[in-house]
């Protein structure tokens, strides 16, 4: 795929004269995809029953499939959900915290996923959210680490720590498998949020801990 104007016309549905940059936020379905769509909404209408009893649950078994090979992970890994915020909330709401524990979040997290870490104390009473400032520009990932390691130091009763694989905000790859690997030496699990890295990050979940 040649990148630049060609992509744009020949994949791409944009109207002339706009540039597109917040595919973060919402995106635009290529045309491939779309057509793909397409076909599989006519194929819902002429036979709806067959669809929801028959091809549903076959085209789910091979994109959870194809999926877990793209990942690097194990297909019973893998489960789809409506978008990445709500499967942070899922988690986030169902993690077994206790009076006194303690989520980390940074001034990076996507802003849906802080406010709820920091409403913590709405679906698990006692349990409070610790907040890490990542000052910018960040020069090197032995920086990232150590404010990490720092603030674990300090708050002993993190029990969960939610960690960007590339920041909304401000685009930054995040060192997380060092991350992961730190927080475990403290006993500390993790949540990746990982929503901005398939296709721009080779990915191996199965190696990450």
């Amino acid at each position: 795929m040649e990148f630049g104007l060609t992509c744009r016309k020949d994949h791409y549905l944009f109207e002339e004269g706009t540039a597109f940059c917040n595919h973060g936020s919402y995106g635009a379905v290529p045309r491939r995809l779309r057509e793909k769509q397409q076909s599989l909404q006519l194929e819902v209408e002429r036979a709806p029953d067959r669809w929801f009893r028959e091809t549903t649950p076959r085209l789910f078994k091979e994109s959870i499939a194809a999926l877990a090979e793209f990942l690097g992970s194990d297909m019973d890994n893998l489960m789809f959900i409506q978008n990445p915020t709500t499967a942070v909330n899922s988690v986030l709401k169902s993690f077994p915290f206790h009076p006194g524990d303690a989520v980390l979040v940074t001034s990076l997290t996507y802003g849906a996923v802080r406010y709820t870490a920091e409403m913590i104390r709405t679906y698990a009473p006692g349990a409070t959210c610790v907040g890490l400032d990542i000052d910018l520009p960040v020069t090197d990932a032995g920086h990232i680490l150590q404010l990490y390691r720092d603030a674990l130091d300090k708050h002993p009763n993190v029990k969960l720590a939610v960690i960007d694989s590339i920041t909304s905000p401000t685009a930054m790859a995040m060192p997380v498998a060092e991350l992961v690997s730190l927080c475990h030496q403290k006993g500390v699990q993790v949540l990746v949020d990982g929503a901005h890295s398939p296709g721009q990050q080779e990915l191996r979940l199965d190696k990450l801990g």
